[in-house]
């Protein structure tokens, strides 16, 4: 977005407001004797208040066509796709992996974007490099005492290699978050 559009969003949603409502509190008060009729200043703040919600609605959807052309640019995955050992620079929802077992087993992941919603765990000997998640580790991470999950999907001996995880958070036991924390490449 530009800087203009940037500046007009933060002041006008401020400054916006404040004329608006303090043109109204001057006519109540009957003191507008600053030039401008309170009806002036009401319109001056209005339109201001008003650019300044058109610049955060603009912002929003130039943010959105920015991921979406993201996404598009890259391959969707098609069922070939999704039953090979290694998969280069796919977007594909996490849960077309698995099916009825809830395991996705000895694969290879490059460089792919995975959707959710969904809830995944590792077993076996899993190595992850620069993989990001859309939020930080404290909120993605539900840490639970025990190593026996019901319910998640798990990444079985598998290689993750700069893959982006979109509303998927991981449950495993403590001693797992500290190893991803760590940034350790092989979790076991």
């Amino acid at each position: 977005m530009g800087t203009m559009w940037k500046i007009i969003k933060r002041a006008g949603a401020v400054i916006g407001p404040l004329m608006f409502f303090g043109s109204l509190v001057l006519a109540a008060r009957d003191i507008a004797e600053i030039g401008l009729s309170w009806i002036g200043w009401a319109a001056i703040g209005g339109g201001i208040f008003f650019a300044s919600g058109f610049a955060i609605i603009y912002g929003l959807h130039k943010d959105n066509v920015k991921l979406l052309k993201k996404l598009e640019s890259m391959e969707s995955a098609t069922l070939g796709a999704l039953t090979g050992l290694h998969l280069v620079g796919l977007s594909l929802r996490i849960t077309d992996l698995t099916r009825e077992r809830g395991v996705i087993m000895g694969r290879t992941f490059e460089n792919c974007h995975f959707h959710g919603p969904a809830i995944i765990t590792f077993t076996g000997i899993i190595t992850v490099i620069e993989n990001s998640f859309d939020a930080n580790l404290d909120l993605v991470f539900i840490e639970v005492p025990e190593r026996s999950i019901w319910g998640a999907i798990a990444f079985h001996d598998c290689t993750l290699l700069r893959c982006t995880f979109h509303r998927i958070g991981i449950i495993g036991t403590a001693e797992l978050k500290e190893k991803f924390r760590a940034g350790s490449t092989d979790i076991k």
